[in-house]
């Protein structure tokens, strides 16, 4: 009876180291989901921040090239009064010498 005794506690001894050790790996386990997930949020995010430089940038460039059509349109324009204005001022002499 004692040996019987002896041999359940030894299963029962076995039986719970079993179950600490499935414990830890389960532990375990869990540590390594949560560092993945961890790294995957952190991938995700640098990602996520790259990508939202990589429109700013673009953004600023489109907005530069913007600027700069705008004001060569501008001087396009300034160009174009001035010329206008220099033919209008040649006629008005031309018909002020033919007038003479």
């Amino acid at each position: 009876e004692e040996e019987e005794e002896e041999e359940e506690e030894d299963l029962v001894d076995w039986d719970s180291g079993q179950l600490e050790s499935a414990i830890r790996k389960l532990n375990q386990a869990g540590n390594l989901f949560d560092r993945e997930m961890d790294s995957a949020r952190e991938k995700r995010r640098a990602m996520v921040e790259r990508q939202r430089q990589e429109l700013a940038e673009e953004m600023a460039q489109q907005e530069a090239m913007f600027r700069e059509a705008k004001e060569g349109m501008e001087r396009l324009r300034v160009m174009m009064e001035e010329e206008a204005h220099s033919l209008a001022q040649a006629q008005a002499q031309q018909q002020a010498d033919a007038g003479a």
